[in-house]
C-alpha cells in the first residue's frame, strides 16, 4: 500500500464521521418531522381516520417496490462503481435505463391500483372507506418512485445530505406545513398533502442531479471489465425490497382485517414510532454504501475493512440509546402523541427489541448489496417472509397488536442474524 494510500486509509474513519454528523442533521429533521407529522394526524383526524392514513402509507410502499422493480436501490450501487473506474457512460446508460423502467412500472402498476384497491379495500378487508383512499396511493406511489430513485442516484454520487432530504427528510415537513396552514381534518385531505410533498421532493431530486451532470462526462483511460447489466442487481433487490415491505406492512395489513380501526391506528404508531431510530441505520448505510461499492470495485480490501467496521459501531451506537430509552417510557410516550395510544405500549417495546437486535447485525445488509450480492440477500429475505407469514397468521388473530409486534420483532430479529452470517461466509476480508 502506498504512502498516500495509507494515509487516506487511516483518514477514513474521520472522514465518515464528518459525513454522517451532516446527514444526521437531516435524519433530524426528518425524525422530528415525522413526529410531529404524526402527532398531528392523531390529533386532527380521528383515530379511525389515522389507521386509514397509515394503512395506505404501507400500501403505498408495497406497490411502489413492485414498480420501481429495485432500480432505485441498484442504481446506488452501480453509479459509484462505475464511477469509481472513470465509466461516466456506463453509470449515464443506468440511470437513463432506471428512469424508463420507472415510468413503465408506475404506469402499470398504478393503473392496475387504481382499478383493483377499491374492491380490495371493500371486499378483502371489508373497509369501505379506504377505498377512496387506496385510490389515491396511485399517485403517491408514483411521486416516491421518482424521489427516491433520484436519491439513489445522489447516494451514488456521494451526495449522502441531498439524498437523505430528497428521500426521506423533507416531504414529512412539507406535509406538516400543508396539513397545518391548510387545516386539513380529513384522510383524504392528509392523503392529498402528502401526495403534493413527494411530488416536490421528486422535482428536488432531479434539479439536484442536474447540478451533478458533469460527473457522468468523466471517461477511463483505457479499457475497464464490464459491470453485470443492471437487472442482474436490481431484480435480486426488488424481491428484497418487497419482502422487507411485506414484513412491515403485513401485519398492519391483516391487523386491519381483523381488527377495528382503532387498534390499527395505535399500533401503526407504535410501529413508526419504533422505526425512527432505524432511519438512524439508513443514514450510515447511505454514506457508507457508495464507499463499500468503490472499494470493492478496486479490490481495496483493508479500505472496505475499515469502512465496514465505522459503519457497525455508527449504527449500534446511535441506534442502541433511543430504542432503550423507547422501552422504559413507552407509555409515557404514547400519551404525549395522542389519547388511548397508550394500549400499544407493550406492542412498542416488543418491537424495539426486535430493532435493538437489528441494530447489533446492522450494515451487513449494506455490504451484500453494495458487492454485488443481491440474490443472498433475496434468499434470506424470502426465508424471512415465510417465518413473517407463518407467525402473521398464528399471532396476529389471536393476539392483535401484541401479536403483530411478536412477528415484526422475531423476523427483524432473525434478518439480522441471518444477514451476519451470510456475510461472513460470502466476504470474510470485509470483517
Amino acid at each position: 500500500m502506498t504512502a498516500v494510500a495509507s494515509a487516506s486509509w487511516r483518514r477514513l474513519p474521520w472522514s465518515m464521521a464528518l459525513r454522517l454528523g451532516l446527514g444526521l442533521g437531516a435524519r433530524g429533521m426528518e425524525v422530528l418531522g415525522k413526529l410531529v407529522l404524526y402527532v398531528l394526524i392523531a390529533r386532527q383526524l380521528s383515530l379511525g381516520d389515522a389507521g386509514l392514513y397509515f394503512t395506505a402509507l404501507a400500501w403505498s410502499l408495497l406497490i411502489g417496490a413492485l414498480a420501481r422493480c429495485g432500480v432505485d436501490r441498484a442504481l446506488a450501487a452501480r453509479v459509484p462503481g462505475e464511477l469509481a473506474v472513470q465509466d461516466g457512460r456506463a453509470a449515464l446508460g443506468a440511470l437513463t435505463l432506471a428512469l424508463r423502467v420507472i415510468v413503465v412500472g408506475c404506469l402499470i402498476v398504478g393503473g392496475i391500483n387504481a382499478w383493483l384497491g377499491p374492491a380490495v379495500a371493500i371486499r378483502l378487508m371489508d373497509q369501505p372507506a379506504l377505498a377512496p383512499v387506496l385510490a389515491l396511493t396511485s399517485l403517491l406511489m408514483t411521486m416516491e418512485a421518482f424521489a427516491v430513485t433520484f436519491a439513489g442516484v445522489l447516494a451514488g454520487l456521494g451526495r449522502n445530505v441531498a439524498s437523505q432530504v430528497t428521500a426521506n427528510a423533507l416531504w414529512p415537513v412539507i406535509t406538516l406545513a400543508i396539513l397545518w396552514f391548510g387545516h386539513g381534518d380529513t384522510v383524504q385531505d392528509a392523503m392529498i398533502a402528502t401526495i403534493a410533498a413527494r411530488g416536490l421532493t421528486a422535482v428536488l431530486g432531479l434539479a439536484l442531479t442536474l447540478v451533478h451532470r458533469r460527473r457522468f462526462a468523466v471517461r477511463p483511460d483505457g479499457p475497464v471489465v464490464a459491470m453485470p447489466p443492471l437487472w442482474r442487481l436490481s431484480i435480486p433487490l426488488m424481491g428484497v425490497e418487497l419482502s422487507q415491505f411485506a414484513m412491515m406492512t403485513l401485519p398492519t395489513l391483516v391487523l386491519a382485517t381483523f381488527s377495528p380501526p382503532e387498534a390499527v391506528g395505535a399500533f401503526s404508531m407504535a410501529m413508526r414510532i419504533s422505526t425512527l431510530p432505524w432511519v438512524l441505520l439508513i443514514n450510515v448505510s447511505l454514506i457508507a454504501a457508495p464507499r463499500m461499492a468503490e472499494h470493492h470495485r478496486r479490490e481495496e480490501w483493508p479500505r472496505l475493512r475499515a469502512v465496514h467496521r465505522a459503519a457497525r459501531w455508527s449504527a449500534a451506537a446511535l441506534t442502541l440509546p433511543p430504542l432503550l430509552a423507547m422501552m422504559v417510557f413507552a407509555p409515557w410516550l404514547l400519551s404525549l402523541l395522542g389519547p388511548g395510544l397508550e394500549t400499544a405500549s407493550l406492542a412498542l417495546r416488543i418491537l424495539c427489541i426486535g430493532q435493538a437486535v437489528n441494530a447489533l447485525f446492522a450494515m451487513r445488509d449494506t455490504l451484500l448489496a453494495s458487492a454485488g450480492q443481491g440474490r443472498a440477500l433475496f434468499r434470506i429475505n424470502l426465508v424471512q417472509v415465510a417465518v413473517g407469514t407463518a407467525l402473521t397468521i398464528t399471532l396476529v388473530p389471536f393476539f392483535g397488536p401484541v401479536g403483530a409486534a411478536a412477528m415484526t420483532a422475531i423476523t427483524t430479529g432473525f434478518g439480522g442474524l441471518a444477514t451476519s452470517w451470510v456475510a461472513r461466509r460470502r466476504l470474510p476480508h470485509a470483517f
